[in-house]
């Protein structure tokens, strides 16, 4: 079963403290027994981010996952710890659109941070939807923010060369510009970056 909800937990490392953070976060979570999802680190982005991408089914199972951590004391040491090691982090839960295809085993993320007023959110998600549909390759995986006015967008490679064949349709396909231009036409921001998977259970 497709899951319903993805929870990102975005941390933004201190200065020097990137990798330890990265093996702190992995630890976290094979402690929690953490079984799906995945853990990636920036390669090339505006900032350093270590980005853990859990699925949940439910929101029951998420309550549970949560519940986990605030009734052991083992558990909120450790969070606090890896807070300790970031400069920021932010709990982003975002409704499934579109899950990602092939994420199971890619070992590169390319997302797309979308923007948007309220009143745009269905616009621009179908502007994305007409672009998944009329693309090739993998399926775009698409969620909205549930807490705020974003959409991610991303895409799941083997291979950083795997992201050349969009790019240059996105540079010179006129069908491809008219639907980026659509999509861009319905948000008010948006920043993209790549991120390399440095942990899946």
């Amino acid at each position: 079963m497709d899951p319903k909800y993805v929870m990102h937990v975005i941390r933004e490392p201190l200065a020097g403290k990137a990798f330890e953070l990265m093996d702190a976060v992995v630890e976290q979570r094979a402690n929690m027994g953490i079984t799906e999802g995945i853990t990636t680190a920036s390669i090339a982005s505006p900032r350093m981010l270590i980005v853990t991408t859990t699925p949940y089914e439910s929101l029951a199972d998420l309550q549970t996952r949560a519940d986990g951590i605030f009734d052991s004391e083992e558990a909120r040491a450790q969070w606090d710890r890896i807070g300790a090691l970031a400069s920021s982090t932010v709990n982003s839960l975002s409704r499934v659109i579109v899950p990602p295809e092939g994420s199971e085993t890619a070992n590169y993320f390319q997302r797309y941070v979308f923007t948007h007023d309220t009143s745009s959110r269905r616009q621009l998600l179908g502007a994305l939807q007409e672009m998944n549909a009329q693309g090739t390759g993998p399926d775009l995986g698409i969620s909205a923010s549930i807490s705020g006015g974003q959409v991610i967008v991303s895409r799941a490679v083997d291979s950083l060369s795997d992201l050349e064949e969009p790019w240059d349709r996105l540079a010179e396909d006129p069908g491809t510009i008219a639907r980026a231009a659509s999509v861009l036409a319905n948000c008010t921001d948006w920043g993209s970056g790549i991120a390399k998977v440095i942990s899946r259970p």
